[in-house]
């Protein structure tokens, strides 16, 4: 039977954590500082390749900010070839990928099939409050976070960065056109979500709800890769 290496996590775990809540805010409130999602690019790295590591990061009270982390240690219980591949760079943090052989090795030594990809995780914290988030990246094969797909609010097409006008006091539907497999969340600051981890969604802005914000869809693929969308959003 595999074992698994010991500092791994379903990433299913991993991205819970990364969008984890302290308090009683529910899980889809933009309006609250938390780590919304955490992402490797690329995901998933070769031997010798190189990942930048940031996350969207939910402010009380302003808009989400793409940031890279503030520090990034690998867990406890990683393998000492694995435990020396976070080191700073122009853009924030990076992630090295050792040589096949060393790969190899560490799939020798946790009992992991040749060629299939390990497990790392990190803890990552973003700052300055500071805010800390368990992610799980591979290493030892090649994919990459998923594309934008394609975002219906109200019926119509929403571009990336766009601002949107909906009504007010309706259900308006949302969806995502992303893979079935992948887990999707949506996140407002506007108005009361609905539905927030299904791909078609519905948010509803109530007299007594923020009139005004932002949308949010993060996509989290089956593979570990994690993609996001934001849209400044207002209801009249």
């Amino acid at each position: 039977m595999r074992r698994r290496l010991p500092v791994a996590v379903a990433i299913a775990a991993a991205g819970a954590a990364a969008g984890c809540v302290p308090d009683s805010d529910p899980r889809w409130q933009l309006n609250h500082d938390r780590v919304v999602a955490a992402r490797a690019t690329p995901p998933h790295l070769p031997a010798g390749t190189t990942a930048t590591i940031d996350g969207l990061i939910a402010h009380k009270g302003s808009p989400t900010t793409i940031e890279p982390p503030v520090r990034v240690v690998t867990a406890p219980g990683t393998p000492a070839a694995l435990a020396m591949m976070v080191s700073p760079s122009d853009t924030g943090v990076q992630v090295t990928a050792p040589s096949a052989d060393v790969l190899d090795a560490v799939r020798a030594s946790e009992k992991i099939a040749p060629g299939q990809p390990i497990p790392l995780v990190l803890i990552e914290t973003f700052g300055p409050i500071p805010l800390t988030v368990n992610h799980t990246i591979f290493l030892g094969d090649a994919a990459d976070n998923p594309g934008p797909g394609a975002v219906m609010v109200g019926g119509m097409a929403a571009a990336p960065d766009t601002p949107l006008t909906i009504p007010a006091d309706v259900d308006v539907a949302l969806s995502v056109a992303a893979d079935p497999a992948a887990a999707v969340s949506w996140l407002t600051s506007c108005g009361t979500m609905h539905d927030d981890d299904e791909h078609a969604a519905f948010v509803h802005v109530q007299p007594a709800d923020s009139q005004a914000g932002e949308l949010v869809v993060v996509v989290r693929a089956t593979d570990g890769g994690v993609g996001w969308q934001r849209f400044p959003i207002e209801a009249h």
